[in-house]
């Protein structure tokens, strides 16, 4: 439903913009004080820029499961640029999960490479810290991933905005993963802002692409809050054993160690 309202609202759009352009044409030719042909060549653009942000604040775009494939008839089909693209994958991974490696193997097998983004704030102090993190991902990558995909995978701990990253390493677009819009949606508002006027203003260039890439279904029920509460309530061995319908049994031992003393 959001994918078919997003796809009549940029279809207005591109009447819109055309049709304001064709308007800042006419006036130009009809306005002769310089001062007002400035005003009217700053103005119509602005409003343009202010429209289509507000388009992309109210409808965000969603891949819903089960995500486009990612194989080579498809992609000759629908995006031949998809192997030439970068894109980043932005998370707390605090643990990383299925749901995570799910996604990141997906987009491994799609976009040329992956930046798998870890957020961190230097000013905050961390249970189990971004770079424990990173560590931990690296080697659920390394244990998961055929050789073709984990050699296209980046993980970074980025303590700069993470468009400012993405840009800076040539990524076009900026991807979060979460259970549902109507679960997760809320809370990824904020970013989903910051991710847009924070290029703008900031940054004095174009925001990024976001999209926001719904979970497989059988690891939507995975979230790393319930791998944190079942290393802290539970004893090292159930837990160990738990633990594996969670996490690559690669890393179990590791996320036990990380977040069972916490």
């Amino acid at each position: 439903m959001i994918q078919t309202v997003k796809r009549r609202v940029q279809i207005f759009l591109l009447v819109a913009s055309t049709a304001l352009s064709i308007i800042l044409y006419v006036l130009i030719q009809t306005v002769e004080h310089p001062v007002q042909v400035f005003v009217l060549a700053v103005v119509l653009p602005v409003l343009s820029i202010i429209l289509y942000l507000l388009t992309q604040l109210s409808i965000p775009t969603i891949l819903t499961y089960p995500w486009p494939s990612p194989s080579p008839s498809c992609e000759r089909k629908t995006s031949s640029s998809d192997l030439k693209t970068e894109v980043v994958l932005a998370g707390s991974y605090n643990p990383p999960h299925y749901g995570h490696l799910e996604m990141i193997t997906y987009l491994a097998r799609r976009y040329k490479k992956v930046h798998v983004v870890i957020g961190m704030n230097p000013n905050k102090d961390y249970a189990v810290t971004p770079v424990q993190r990173a560590k931990l991902l690296e080697r659920m990558v390394d244990a998961k991933l055929a050789e073709e995909w984990k050699c296209k995978v980046k993980v970074e701990v980025v303590s700069d905005y993470i468009w400012r990253y993405a840009k800076s390493n040539g990524a076009k677009i900026l991807f979060r993963g979460i259970r549902t819009w109507e679960q997760d949606g809320l809370e990824e508002q904020s970013l989903h802002k910051l991710n847009l006027w924070g290029p703008l203003v900031v940054g004095l260039t174009w925001p990024l692409q976001t999209r926001y890439m719904e979970g497989k279904p059988e690891y939507v029920g995975i979230s790393s809050t319930s791998i944190r509460n079942l290393c802290s309530t539970k004893k090292k061995e159930e837990c160990l054993k738990a633990l594996e319908s969670f996490t690559p049994k690669e890393i179990v031992s590791d996320v036990y160690n990380a977040y069972g003393s916490i």
